[in-house]
């Protein structure tokens, strides 16, 4: 499966000083057009953008892909991943949180190791409520499944810090009661705790 270079340029950028457009780009920009091409096309346009920090552009080309009757459904959840991303970006937590919903009502279904890799790289780049938002389909998708609540407890670790240092109790004790925090004491056996 293809991994998703957006990401890869979310964590890149993230280590950059953001700009002041909340959309990211020039703001006057006009995105290349869609028409005509591949999903994969669609694709690589938004990573391109991405890497302008032209979140607009990145959104335009991935909405294309999620409307491609013909895109796989590995194009399609990495479309989902990306535009969650670049939502978030470009528009803030409340874009992100809007598009994670959007992704939870669509048909397309991320893997938990998708969910992982998205939720570390939102929390990574400043937006661990997006991460959150996340964390709360994952686990109405998994529910208890111990692998998966073992992959998405380092999701959780990295809002729990975020959460920590923006003394965000609210966000905090929504993401405690997730139950992916003391997720049938993995932590403890692989460091040696006690039992």
């Amino acid at each position: 499966m293809r991994s998703s270079h957006l990401l890869a340029s979310l964590l890149a950028l993230s280590l950059a000083a953001c700009g002041n457009d909340p959309a990211g780009g020039s703001g006057g920009s006009n995105p290349a057009p869609t028409a005509g091409k591949s999903a994969s096309q669609l694709l690589d346009d938004a990573t391109a953008a991405a890497g302008k920090e032209d979140w607009k552009a990145a959104l335009v080309a991935l909405d294309a892909v999620l409307a491609d009757p013909k895109a796989t459904a590995d194009e399609q959840a990495l479309a989902w991943s990306d535009k969650i991303t670049a939502a978030s970006r470009g528009n803030g937590d409340d874009a992100g949180i809007a598009a994670v919903k959007q992704m939870a009502a669509s048909t397309v279904a991320l893997t938990d190791g998708q969910f992982a890799s998205l939720g570390i790289a939102l929390a990574e780049a400043d937006h661990p409520k997006v991460a959150l938002e996340l964390l709360e389909v994952a686990k109405k998708k998994f529910g208890t499944d111990a692998a998966v609540m073992k992959k998405l407890k380092r999701v959780a670790k990295f809002c729990e810090q975020k959460f920590m240092e923006a003394g965000d109790t609210g966000a905090l004790d929504q993401l405690k009661a997730l139950g992916y925090l003391g997720a049938e004491g993995e932590d403890e056996e692989e460091a040696g705790g006690d039992q």
